[in-house]
């Protein structure tokens, strides 16, 4: 049998006595670029540009590996996380979550989970 828990409060969920929530999360970097004439575009300097940043990334890459191989040392998370954080923005990003009944709920009421800042206390009279 499947054991699964909560992600949010880590109780365990069984799935033949308990309804299970999935919660599904997509997040896409979003780049808003103006809408630009056709005409007005200088496409050969563009392309220019992407050769340069291409071989500018080329030797940023052959000289990280240089200095890496020299001081016998190997680091790698931050290279390594510095490209998964780009290809996330690039691409997107998608987690799911399991939740319990609780939790679903409480999702549904404050997705965010941002503290309730307006409370109103009326007097009882």
């Amino acid at each position: 049998m499947i054991h699964y828990t909560c992600d949010r409060c880590r109780c365990q969920i069984n799935p033949e006595h308990q309804q299970r929530f999935v919660v599904h999360i997509e997040v896409h970097g979003v780049s808003e670029t103006p809408i630009v004439d056709d005409e007005s575009i200088d496409h050969l300097s563009l392309i220019n540009d992407v050769l340069e940043a291409e071989q500018l990334q080329s030797i940023q890459s052959n000289a990280s590996q240089l200095l890496h191989h020299d001081s016998g040392r190997v680091d790698d998370d931050m290279d390594s996380f510095d490209a998964a954080d780009a290809h996330a923005l690039e691409t997107g990003e998608e987690r799911a979550f399991d939740l319990c009944r609780n939790c679903y709920q409480q999702f549904c009421r404050n997705p965010l989970g941002h503290p309730n800042q307006f409370s109103m206390n009326f007097s009882s009279n």
